[in-house]
């Protein structure tokens, strides 16, 4: 994503656990480029535009791009302005089944668009600064 023009990068791995001892992982990635159109034609967008079943979503100057397992998404790409997010779910390696309340075990499409539009509002456009 730098070779094609990033000018940030920040990730985040979450594991969480419900009060039923469910649990369930996901990673949110964002990268930042200088303009709109050279975020709109980073390679990961071609990639994810590329695989089978993906489900494009556009609205007002966010496109997204969807992979589902059965109701839930696994995998979520959006474009907002300068701004690329990538949300990922994970299967823990423990064998735990994920969430009870879902038939995947992945967050609800309701979760994970609360997760887009909370990354994409505070922390995409975080600078990020070492230590």
């Amino acid at each position: 994503m730098f070779a094609a023009g990033a000018t940030e990068q920040l990730s985040a791995r979450v594991t969480g656990k419900t009060e039923r001892g469910s649990m369930a992982a996901y990673v949110l990635s964002s990268w930042r480029f200088a303009s709109a159109a050279d975020a709109a034609a980073a390679p990961l967008v071609d990639l994810v535009e590329s695989c089978d079943g993906v489900i494009e979503s556009t609205e007002g100057d966010r496109r997204s791009e969807d992979l589902f397992e059965g109701d839930e998404p696994h995998l979520r790409l959006v474009v907002a302005n300068t701004d690329v997010l990538l949300y990922r779910a994970v299967r823990l390696a423990d064998g735990s089944e994920g969430l009870s309340s879902t038939a995947s075990g992945l967050l609800p499409a309701a979760v994970v668009d609360h997760l887009e539009t909370w990354w994409l509002s505070n922390a995409a456009g975080a600078t990020v600064t070492e230590p």
